[in-house]
């Protein structure tokens, strides 16, 4: 009874490292104001297979992917970006499920990882080329416990953690965030089959790693932050 799924795609590609300068100026579109992505002349390839069979009353779905892309820096420097990822979805009882994705890659500013970090680089004074470019590695994921406290399904329960850690030996001067993790919990009620309410909790902690001549040195800056949202959604 189990299934095989193949997916493919090719997506226009960008990039958004604000430490490059490749962002659309303010009031244009990036249309008007091509990104780091668009002058490699190549798209984002991605590619995913899943493999899913019947399991108490739900499905098991165990899923692996890949990403390749390329920016292109200055008239003639290009860096590659790539990832690979496993994600599964693991109905433990009939209504408790376990899911996440993990993830390892390179340069993967395009999707919020390295912590918004994709290359780290030395400038010198004036306008001379960079003399140290590095692609920043970045690894971590999130997984997290669904409860269906109640069989109509009008209270659902949600926790988990994460994590999004670039590789401190790639961070340089000015690029310097070295992890980024978090926990949450959540709650839902629906009230009849159009409104459900939602109340989240979560834990953000935050950490720095300073340079020294252009070697990661000792911890730096940290931050925590206890986040709280509450939402109402109506369905029509």
């Amino acid at each position: 009874n189990g299934s095989l799924l193949f997916q493919g795609g090719v997506l226009r590609p960008q990039f958004a490292d604000p430490r490059l300068g490749d962002l659309p100026a303010s009031g244009t579109s990036i249309d008007s104001t091509p990104g780091l992505g668009e002058r490699a002349a190549q798209p984002f390839y991605q590619s995913r297979v899943a493999y899913s069979h019947p399991m108490n009353g739900s499905n098991l779905v165990v899923g692996a992917g890949g990403h390749y892309g390329r920016e292109r820096i200055g008239a003639d420097h290009t860096l590659d970006s790539w990832a690979f990822a496993i994600d599964y979805s693991v109905p433990i009882l009939r209504r408790v499920t376990w899911r996440g994705e993990n993830f390892v890659g390179s340069n993967l500013v395009p999707f919020g990882g390295g912590v918004l970090q994709g290359v780290a680089f030395l400038q010198p004074i004036g306008t001379a080329p960079p003399t140290q470019i590095n692609r920043i590695g970045a690894g971590g994921g999130w997984t997290e416990l669904i409860i269906k406290a109640t069989a109509d399904n009008k209270n659902v329960f949600y926790t988990g953690v994460g994590e999004d850690d670039p590789r401190d030996e790639h961070l340089l001067a000015g690029t310097t965030r070295s992890r980024n993790a978090f926990a949450w919990a959540s709650y839902f009620h629906r009230f009849g089959d159009n409104t459900t309410v939602g109340l989240e909790w979560s834990n953000w902690q935050f950490k720095t790693r300073a340079t020294v001549a252009g070697v990661p040195g000792p911890q730096g800056p940290s931050g925590t932050a206890n986040v709280f949202n509450l939402a109402l959604a109506y369905q029509f």
